[in-house]
């Protein structure tokens, strides 16, 4: 479960981990330690909390729904690695700025980026009009804070 290259997000970890004790795979007590490891309720969206809550009582898991989020996110599959982390960063209301913490785009040029709009946009994974690549330019992206395998361009 702790590998980097699993993508699996932090609902779906969860989905998986409560059916092993719906199922009498496992304990309540050995599941309540992999949640708490693994997987961190904070990063799930209103609609997978307000599902798994009742799931989680019933089978006696209830302590990790009241946990308070702790953990960074697990890895997860996005065909928009850059809206999904501008998503998640505009949902949890994060006080770093996002450029510049969250994301730093890199030209290989200075003058190839003409203003910082047109940077934000490009970290939010939006495009910008007047970015103007010749032969040659090109753009690297660091994300200090998040684990990215690319899986095709």
């Amino acid at each position: 479960l702790s590998r980097e290259t699993l993508c699996i997000s932090d609902g779906e970890i969860a989905d998986v981990l409560v059916a092993w004790v719906e199922q009498n795979h496992k304990s309540p007590e050995g599941v309540i330690h992999l949640l708490r490891k693994h997987a961190n309720i904070g990063m799930l969206d209103p609609r997978e909390r307000a599902q798994l809550l009742p799931r989680l009582s019933a089978a006696r898991l209830e302590d990790w729904g009241k946990q308070a989020a702790h953990a960074p996110s697990r890895a997860i599959n996005s065909p928009a690695v850059l809206a999904s982390l501008r998503f998640e960063y505009d949902r949890e209301k994060l006080g770093s700025p996002f450029l510049g913490y969250w994301v730093v785009v890199i030209p290989s040029a200075a003058t190839l980026l003409p203003c910082q709009g047109c940077c934000t946009s490009l970290a939010s994974g939006a495009c910008c009009h007047i970015l103007d690549m010749a032969c040659g330019d090109s753009l690297a992206y660091f994300m200090p804070h998040r684990r990215v395998r690319p899986v095709s361009f």
